[in-house]
């Protein structure tokens, strides 16, 4: 195996929408394979699965466009290796990811 790509990955989506209001909402699952961290292929990350929860309300008015969404990453807390460092000198390859968290934010848009 190449060290650092995964064999298989996969995404899926359910995603659900009331244009009327301008809300969306989505869950979705990141899952991939182990991966090997140096060239003899010595050790590996476990393979992971990960869901994700986002939203967003848009709202219209004139030329203006507004959008707040709302996204939680890792919704279970899976604790798994976010990257490894191929082949590192003091075999130090695995790097955590980030626990539970969120993301917020607004985007606004205004058309010439």
């Amino acid at each position: 195996m190449i060290p650092g790509t995964y064999k298989q990955q996969a995404f899926a989506e359910v995603a659900w929408s009331y244009p009327a209001a301008g809300f969306q909402a989505a869950l979705n699952s990141v899952y991939s394979s182990d991966v090997k961290v140096d060239d003899v292929n010595s050790d590996s990350a476990a393979a992971f699965n990960v869901l994700n929860l986002r939203t967003s309300l848009t709202q219209y008015g004139g030329r203006w466009t507004c959008s707040e969404y709302l996204t939680w990453l890792n919704l279970t807390d899976v604790q798994y290796i976010g990257s490894v460092k191929v082949n590192d000198a003091n075999s130090r390859f695995f790097e955590p990811a980030a626990r539970s968290n969120f993301m917020a934010g607004v985007k606004a848009v205004y058309r010439f």
